[in-house]
């Protein structure tokens, strides 16, 4: 048994470099063990941008995860400019800017600095 990695037009090579397409390989040995293997090939890199939380006509901001309320910025009837951080939001150990969609005037909280959330929870109104 060879203890290469196996190209799946049948060329074996010892390193990765010769062959023309590292998202064509089957599998990998290990120890002289077979593992097969699906590789992703990345063609360009990307960037990811979340999309911003969005205000219902109502101008109520809901989660969108379960996580933490860790500091807000803003208090009630406190002017908020579109895209100002109102809070972060703690979820699965990142925080997540939770920002204003919109400009307007804080009409209310339902959280507070330390409250855990549930997702679809009514974070903040806007009017």
């Amino acid at each position: 048994m060879n203890n290469q990695l196996q190209h799946p037009r049948g060329s074996s090579s010892s390193h990765c470099g010769s062959w023309a397409s590292l998202a064509e390989a089957q599998g990998i040995y290990v120890d002289k063990e077979f593992y097969s293997a699906s590789l992703l090939k990345i063609d360009s890199l990307f960037y990811y941008k979340e999309k911003p939380v969005s205000a219902s006509k109502s101008g109520v901001v809901k989660s969108f995860i379960p996580g933490y309320n860790k500091k807000i910025f803003f208090r009630v009837q406190d002017r908020v400019e579109e895209n100002d951080i109102v809070f972060i939001h703690e979820a699965m150990k990142m925080e997540n800017e939770i920002r204003a969609p919109r400009s307007g005037i804080i009409k209310s909280l339902g959280v507070q600095e330390g409250d855990n959330i549930l997702a679809n929870h009514r974070l903040f109104e806007i009017e």
